[in-house]
């Protein structure tokens, strides 16, 4: 019997991870909606998990992003620092959101670089990418051509990419970072600085 629940875990983890990456492409699309996949079928996962593993940070996790989705904010946060608080390291999803998060939420330079270098202490050939949102992006090729070649001065990125939200739109421009393994990570090179054309001119 405990050999049939150990397998069933098993089997839980592993189809909510299928879940979560079937669904990740779609939501990495949108500016800011990294709860879509606990809506439907999605939240039955996590009465799922809440049912054979209540204690566990992965649940937790599920736990603090159907918070989120529901607008319980202070729920959302206390479930994520329970999750982290256990000094989690294999959940890379928990890892990636909530630097991600930090980074949403304007939180402090050193506090994002902390979240940014545990993630990648433990993933450090993670290909996920990071966001950082600008107001304006390049509107020539030449002006894009002069962006990613100051961005290839920044030893800590591995591959970026610079595009509207939303082609045609008004709603700004995000720059999708790939991290280089064993770089020390400094994102207020790129978050306090007043525009892009500030990388250039930094050259």
């Amino acid at each position: 019997m405990s050999r049939f629940r150990r397998y069933r875990i098993l089997i839980v983890v592993y189809s909510i991870g299928i879940f979560v990456g079937v669904r990740e492409y779609s939501i990495s699309q949108t500016r800011d909606q990294p709860v879509d996949f606990l809506t439907g079928e999605g939240s039955g996962f996590t009465d799922v998990m809440m049912g054979v593993n209540p204690e566990d940070p992965d649940t937790d996790f599920l736990r603090a992003m159907r918070a989120l989705s529901e607008a319980d904010e202070e729920g959302f946060s206390q479930l994520l620092e329970k999750a982290l608080s256990s000094d989690i390291k294999h959940n890379e999803l928990l890892l990636q959101f909530h630097a991600q998060h930090l980074l949403n939420q304007g939180a402090e330079t050193p506090e994002i670089n902390r979240a940014l270098g545990r993630w990648h202490e433990n993933f450090p050939f993670s290909e996920r990418v990071i966001s950082v949102p600008f107001a304006t992006g390049p509107t020539t090729a030449y002006e894009a051509l002069l962006l990613e070649d100051a961005l290839t001065n920044i030893p800590w990125i591995a591959d970026s990419a610079f595009d509207p939200y939303v082609q045609g739109s008004a709603d700004g421009w995000r720059l999708r970072l790939m991290f280089r393994r064993g770089e020390e990570i400094d994102i207020g090179r790129l978050t306090e600085i007043p525009s892009w054309e500030s990388l250039i001119s930094r050259q």
